[in-house]
C-alpha cells in the first residue's frame, strides 16, 4: 500500500503540535514494510498513490482540497475554535471557510482524532458518523525519555540564563491556554516560570485585537523579574527544561490532546493541569488537577508539589507510568490500522 502523507502547509504548525504529529508518524510509519510513505504537499499530489492522509485540518483555511483522485484520511487534532466562538471570532470570511471545510471534512472516508474528547467534538460540531472517527493518542519522542546529565542542565541554564528553581509553561497563547491566571499564580508563590512560547517571546503583533489573549498575558506579566520567556526552544534543550523544572503548570480551558503534558510526564516532570477536555483522560491520576478558573487553586498546587517531596516523587513515578501508555509506534500501528480499513 502507498500512502500520500501531506505535509502541513502553515509554517507556523511545523515548530509544535501538527509538526511534531507529521515528523514523528512519517518516521514511525516507515517501519511498515506492507506501507510505502510518500511526503507530498497539498498542490502537489500524487497520482500514483493508494490513499491521501492529510494530517491536520483548521477549520479557518481551506487546507482541504475539493478535488481529491484518492480516498481520503484526515487527521483533526481539535475543533476548539468551533467549540468556543467566544473566544476565537472568526467574521464572515472564517465562517465561510468553515462551512467549506465542514462540508470537506464529510466527503473524506475517514477521520483520525487525538482524544474521545476530540471525537464528541467531531460528532456534535460536524455531525461526523462516529463509526468513521477514529481516535488515537499522540506521544512524546522518544529523546524525552532519556536522562540528561548535569552538565546538560547546567548548559541550558547558562544559555537562558535560568535560575534553578523554577516552573514553565509551554504553548502558544490563546484563550484555552489560561497563561494569564499561571502568571498571577507564580507571583503569589513568588516562584520563576518559564514560559516557552514562540507568540508570547516574540510579541509579534501582540496590540491587534485578534490577539486579546496575547495582550493580556503580557500586561499581566509587565516587567516582573519573574517571568522568562524562551522562543523557539530547540528539542534538547526543552528536554533539559522539564527535567530542571519544579513542575509543569498547565491549567488549560480546553485541549484536544495537551502534548506538553505527556513530555514532561515522561521527563520526569510534576503536571497541574485541569480535567477539561481530554487532559483528564490524558493524565489519569498521575497530576494535580485544578479548577482553570481558580488562581487560588494553582497557586496552591504549586505550594504542594514546591511543598511536599513526597507527593512529588509519587507525581513523577505515576506520570512516567502514564506516560508510557502514549509512544509513537502505537500511534503508528494504530494508524496504519486504519489505513487497513479504508483500503480497499
Amino acid at each position: 500500500m502507498k500512502v500520500a502523507l501531506v505535509k502541513p502547509p502553515l509554517s507556523g504548525h511545523l515548530l509544535r503540535g501538527t509538526g511534531v504529529y507529521f515528523d514523528n508518524l512519517a518516521g514511525s510509519l516507515r517501519s511498515y514494510t506492507a506501507i510505502e510513505v510518500v511526503i507530498c504537499t497539498s498542490n502537489q499530489l500524487p497520482k500514483s498513490v493508494d490513499l491521501y492522509h492529510f494530517p491536520y485540518f483548521d477549520p479557518f483555511f481551506l487546507t482541504l482540497p475539493p478535488l481529491r483522485s484518492k480516498k481520503t484520511i484526515v487527521t483533526v487534532h481539535d475543533l476548539t475554535p468551533i467549540k468556543f466562538p467566544q473566544h476565537f471570532p472568526r467574521g464572515l470570511k472564517g465562517e465561510l471557510k468553515w462551512q467549506i471545510q465542514r462540508f470537506l471534512l464529510k466527503t473524506v472516508r475517514a477521520i483520525v482524532t487525538d482524544s474521545f474528547a476530540s471525537k464528541k467534538d467531531l460528532m456534535a460540531l460536524v455531525g461526523i458518523n462516529p463509526d468513521k472517527i477514529y481516535p488515537i493518542y499522540l506521544a512524546p519522542a522518544e529523546k524525552f525519555l532519556s536522562l540528561k546529565t548535569k552538565t546538560d542542565k547546567q548548559n541550558v541554564l547558562d544559555k537562558y540564563k535560568l535560575p534553578k528553581k523554577f516552573v514553565m509553561f509551554v504553548g502558544e497563547v490563546n484563550w484555552n491556554k489560561n497563561l494569564v491566571n499561571v502568571i498571577r499564580a507564580i507571583k503569589m508563590v513568588n516562584i520563576p516560570l518559564v514560559i516557552v512560547s514562540q507568540s508570547f517571546a516574540q510579541r509579534k503583533d501582540w496590540f491587534h485585537p485578534a490577539n486579546v489573549y496575547l495582550k493580556q498575558a503580557i500586561q499581566e506579566a509587565g516587567n516582573s523579574n519573574l517571568i522568562y520567556p524562551l522562543n523557539q526552544v530547540k528539542q534538547a534543550d526543552l528536554i533539559c527544561l522539564y527535567q530542571l523544572a519544579a513542575a509543569l503548570v498547565y491549567p488549560s480551558y480546553y485541549e484536544g490532546f495537551g502534548l506538553p503534558v505527556v513530555e514532561a510526564m515522561s521527563s520526569g516532570c510534576p503536571v497541574v493541569t485541569s480535567a477539561k477536555g481530554s487532559l483528564k483522560e490524558i493524565v489519569g491520576s498521575a497530576a494535580l488537577i485544578i479548577d482553570p478558573d481558580s488562581v487560588t487553586q494553582i497557586t496552591g498546587a504549586i505550594k504542594t508539589i514546591l511543598q511536599n517531596k513526597r507527593l512529588t516523587e509519587q507525581l513523577i513515578i505515576q506520570g512516567s507510568l502514564q506516560a508510557k501508555k502514549f509512544s509513537w509506534s502505537k500511534t503508528a500501528r494504530d494508524t496504519a490500522q486504519v489505513y487497513q480499513q479504508v483500503y480497499p
